[in-house]
């Protein structure tokens, strides 16, 4: 489960830092308001997650968040590196809002995971630590993403 964690954290915090370099880079338009957009991705992720948690249980959330999330990140990069520059802007930011929302439904589901996993003697210990390597992996990204900037 911390691979997990680790995982989903270092993914997350990573694309949501580099977004505005993304968007700037492509010559997509204003960084700030693609970057707002994004945040506010998070609702519909939230709202998707509350309404699959218990239908579908939270691994199968999981799992298929996070396999779509994957998918718009590929999506993300296609669209960056071979769209027409017609339609590159438009597919690249739904591609972005795409997997941070379902990113965020993995997250409801991991977090409800983690909750349930462990006796009520040691929820709380073993919670705090799946989030402390989440917060390690979310500053390994924010290093991955400073050594990205500074090469050519």
């Amino acid at each position: 489960m911390a691979c997990t964690f680790f995982g989903v954290y270092f993914g997350y915090y990573g694309l949501s830092t580099w977004i505005a370099v993304l968007v700037d880079s492509a010559g997509i338009g204003d960084a700030y308001t693609v970057a707002i957009y994004y945040a506010l991705a998070t609702l519909p992720g939230n709202v998707v997650g509350f309404l699959l948690i218990d239908r579908i249980g939270r691994r199968r959330l999981l799992a298929g968040a996070m396999g779509l999330s994957a998918c718009f990140g590929v999506l993300l990069v296609a669209t960056l590196a071979v769209a027409p520059d017609s339609i590159r802007s438009t597919l690249a930011v739904a591609a972005a809002l795409l997997v941070n929302a379902s990113t965020t439904a993995g997250f409801a589901a991991l977090d409800a995971l983690a909750a349930e996993s462990f006796c009520t003697k040691r929820k709380a210990t073993a919670v705090g630590l799946l989030c402390a390597v989440g917060r390690v992996a979310s500053i390994g990204a924010q290093v991955v993403n400073a050594s990205l900037s500074k090469s050519p």
